[in-house]
């Protein structure tokens, strides 16, 4: 099982994935923030990237892995939002 949040696309991210890939495992939990689109007009391709990355890392387990996914703030643009002051 692999649990990991916050990937995005970045060359961590991409090693990470290499490194799933070699542990072979059976789910994997990712706990929001994802691709990082930030809510931008071009955020299709951040998914793009992500999940071409993601492809790869299925071609190199031989399988598809199960995956869960969770909303975070940067995969629906709240980091956006202007700061609120409630007080």
């Amino acid at each position: 099982m692999i649990n990991a949040g916050d990937a995005g696309n970045t060359e961590p991210a991409r090693n990470f994935n290499k490194l799933v890939a070699t542990l072979k495992p059976d789910i994997f939990f990712m706990g929001g923030d994802i691709a990082y689109d930030d809510a931008f007009e071009t955020c299709y391709y951040t998914w793009d990237f992500y999940l071409s990355d993601l492809e790869k890392t299925f071609k190199t387990l031989g399988y598809l892995l199960p995956m869960v996914w969770t909303v975070g703030n940067h995969d629906v643009g709240l980091n956006e939002l202007p700061l609120v002051n409630i007080t």
